[in-house]
């Protein structure tokens, strides 16, 4: 037996002990400060070392110095296995500390824990409910949200967001309601919501946004709810609610939009509700309504519309509630409002007509409310 070293095998190699194995391991994390896990002790001991590879007994205290290469790839080898063999737990040693401070004090507390270091993956799998508004948030981090793959609801309102990165919202795939309202968004990454095929409720009124990124909401199947009031939008993408079959909520009042692409709503079959009051519409294109069979309430009040296309309702036999008041209207065509069988409420004060057609109103056999006020009818 080789008097440094354990006991020799018939093929003339030598098997390291227990204890150097333990002492070797050390002594290789010690001189290579990587990653490192422990392997299972039998690992090592059924390695074959040549016993020309094992280093003379040293007296100090100093680490062995005539490692062969053998034994470094062995050393490395067995990192490496140990590397990858670590369960994910045994990774996560920070928790949830190196996110924003607001979203990591809310992540302790909806989790229950005492610290940010002690919330686990499995806690934050567990989340479906994150309550952020008001939290004084200005900025945001990437990976902030990682982790919370059951989450559905997220509420971001009444912060101070200028810009989100464009991976935020990554994995949430269970997220249903989002709520980026109240902010100061002045635009939004092309990506940001590619993961979020379930979302059903989408707000982002009260920003500052001055356009919308092509097919930013394609993907979107499920979205029932979009809200884009009250920002700086003067144009809308040709394909902006492209997709958005199942949207029965489209909200774009107070913002600066001249004109509509033809063919922005088309897909909008399931719509009930359209609000685009309190903009700067000067005029509609003649197909602007087409194919929008479950509309109900079509709000285009407070514009600048002069003139409306003969037909453009046309189609509309669900509609009940109308709003063209406060416009600058001065004639209306006798088949505007041809085939609105449904139509209960009707507001065109505050324009400037001067006369209307004979058959201006006919068919409208549900008509409850018309308001004429403030116009110059003779």
């Amino acid at each position: 037996m080789h008097p440094n070293t354990g006991p020799i095998d018939r093929s003339g190699t030598t098997r390291l002990s227990i204890g150097q194995e333990t002492g070797w391991l050390l002594y290789f994390h010690l001189r290579f400060p990587l990653r490192f896990y422990p392997v299972h002790g039998g690992f090592l001991i059924h390695l074959r070392i040549p016993e020309c590879g094992i280093p003379e007994e040293s007296t100090n205290s100093s680490p062995p110095r005539g490692s062969t290469r053998h034994l470094g790839v062995l050393l490395l080898a067995a990192w490496a296995i140990g590397w990858f063999l670590t369960p994910p737990s045994a990774a996560n040693t920070q928790g949830v500390c190196d996110r924003t401070p607001q979203v990591r004090d809310e992540l302790v507390e909806t989790t229950g824990v005492s610290t940010c270091e002690d919330v686990t993956p499995e806690h934050l799998a567990a989340v479906t409910l994150l309550d952020l508004s008001e939290s004084g948030i200005s900025a945001l981090q990437a990976h902030d949200f990682r982790g919370l793959g059951r989450l559905q609801r997220l509420r971001l309102y009444r912060n101070s967001l200028a810009i989100l990165p464009s991976s935020l919202f990554q994995g949430l795939s269970r997220l249903e309601q989002l709520a980026l309202n109240s902010n100061q968004l002045s635009a939004l990454p092309p990506e940001l919501f590619r993961d979020q095929g379930s979302l059903e409720g989408l707000w982002l009124y009260g920003n500052r946004l001055e356009t919308l990124p092509n097919g930013i909401f394609s993907g979107l199947s499920k979205l029932t709810h979009l809200s884009l009031a009250e920002n700086s939008l003067t144009a809308l993408p040709a394909d902006a609610f492209a997709g958005l079959s199942k949207l029965e909520s489209l909200s774009l009042p107070g913002n600066s939009l001249s004109s509509l692409p033809g063919g922005a709503f088309r897909d909008l079959s399931s719509l009930t509700g359209l609000w685009l009051q309190e903009n700067s519409l000067t005029t509609l294109p003649e197909d602007i309504f087409r194919g929008m069979v479950s509309l109900q309430t079509l709000k285009l009040d407070h514009n600048l519309l002069t003139g409306l296309p003969e037909e453009i309702f046309r189609g509309l036999g669900s509609l009940r509630s109308l709003s063209l008041d406060h416009n600058l209207l001065e004639h209306l065509e006798g088949g505007t409002f041809l085939g609105l069988n449904l139509l209960q409420r009707l507001t065109l004060d505050s324009n400037s007509l001067t006369r209307l057609s004979e058959d201006i109103f006919r068919g409208l056999s549900n008509l409850v409310e018309l308001q004429l006020r403030q116009n110059r009818l003779r």
